[in-house]
């Protein structure tokens, strides 16, 4: 099981006009060690979703940087994000970086790694305001020990997409790690994928690896949420009201080998709710949502003109962190969130680690000094 240094986590309010905003973290966190995850909602209307969001990564072990394109349709954001860091040595690897996209499929070379040690994760954003942004989501897999490949499911020809992506590459004492594709039919609102072997959902994870869709179809319309049904079936849903194109969704299903634990479930968001939350009996102080998907891992019930946007969802630990909140902007539609919270061990040996206190500072174990887990 990786051991955690430090988790981190906090809200960032991003105007329409801003394309690139910075975030000081309470406390550094080394990059080779780390990871950043994020989630958001957005409060505009009609909005393409794809122009609006953006590039998350650590610039630097003190700043966690958003970069996204000088869209004219690009709206007003809340983020929340996380940064987890592990102690030294508890990946075999964590690789990173910025990618700009003009090619389908597009391979992005990185450093050699072990393939069944390691995952993807990915988030980015459109650099054009033409057709192609209303289909453009890619899938991402490693194809060879230097190869992580973007499948956009059909040729860009009008836009752009820059990319950040970071490749975990666990020990491989620690995890056991299936991935597969999910392809949905255009009439399809479910479709299941067998997990060979079992793998104990009390330990297991599901990582959203990206979903592409054929030219023309609308991300927030068509995506589905994931979310392990039972020890051998991981289930891809999606809404079928109006849904006419076929997707496909990739994910890498992630089983711990030892005492680490995963709370999983389903919040669901009915009609006029903006938040709705599931309190768990225990949750550990090493504990944090795993949000590889920044849509949140859902899906809304009906594809009327709003969900093109509006339903972005966020999903964090509350403070103190017993329950899973979900949260989004408008509320107007039936919503379906899947989440993964992942109860890790730090290395003081399950001490507090910094979190959302509230803007009071808190101490991080085996580090002098302070730091906020809230940045504003």
């Amino acid at each position: 099981m990786p051991l955690i240094d430090q988790v981190q986590a906090g809200t960032k309010s991003i105007t329409s006009s801003d394309t690139a905003i910075t975030v000081t973290l309470g406390s550094s966190s080394a990059v080779t060690d780390s990871i950043v995850m994020y989630t958001l909602t957005i409060d505009t209307v009609e909005i393409r979703m794809p122009r609006h969001v953006f590039q998350a990564f650590l610039s630097d072990e003190d700043t966690l940087t958003f970069v996204r394109g000088a869209n004219a349709d690009a709206g007003d954001v809340v983020i929340e994000w996380t940064v987890v860091e592990f102690a030294a040595g508890e990946f075999q690897s964590i690789d990173n970086g910025t990618f700009d996209c003009i090619e389908d499929p597009e391979g992005i070379l990185i450093s050699a790694i072990t393939i069944l040690d390691s995952i993807p994760i990915l988030n980015g954003y459109v650099t054009s305001q033409n057709g192609w942004d209303l289909k453009v989501s890619p899938t991402a897999t490693i194809t060879s020990t230097t190869n992580l490949e973007l499948d956009f499911g059909g040729a860009p020809t009008t836009g752009l997409y820059d990319v950040a992506w970071q490749i975990l590459e666990f020990n491989s004492d620690d995890v056991e790690i299936q991935s597969a594709l999910i392809a949905l039919t255009s009439l399809q609102g479910s479709k299941t994928a067998t997990l060979s072997p079992s793998m104990d959902p009390l330990k297991t994870f599901i990582s959203n690896s990206g979903f592409n869709m054929a030219e023309g179809g609308l991300p927030a319309r068509n995506r589905a949420r994931l979310k392990q049904t039972s020890s051998t079936l991981v289930d891809a849903a999606r809404s079928t009201d109006g849904s006419t194109i076929a997707v496909n969704v990739r994910f890498d299903a992630v089983e711990f080998q030892d005492s680490a634990t995963v709370e999983t479930g389903l919040i669901s968001l009915v009609d006029t709710d903006a938040t709705e939350a599931a309190t768990f009996t225990e949750i550990g102080a090493d504990s944090f949502v795993w949000n590889a998907d920044w849509r949140g891992n859902q899906y809304p019930s009906a594809n009327t003109a709003n969900n093109q946007d509006d339903n972005t969802i966020s999903v964090v630990l509350s403070d103190p962190p017993d329950d899973v909140v979900a949260t989004r902007a408008q509320s107007d539609q039936d919503m379906e969130i899947a989440y993964f919270v992942l109860d890790l061990t730090a290395v003081s040996g399950g001490q507090p680690m910094m979190r959302r206190w509230g803007g009071v500072p808190g101490m991080k174990p085996g580090r002098s000094g302070a730091g906020f887990g809230r940045s504003w």
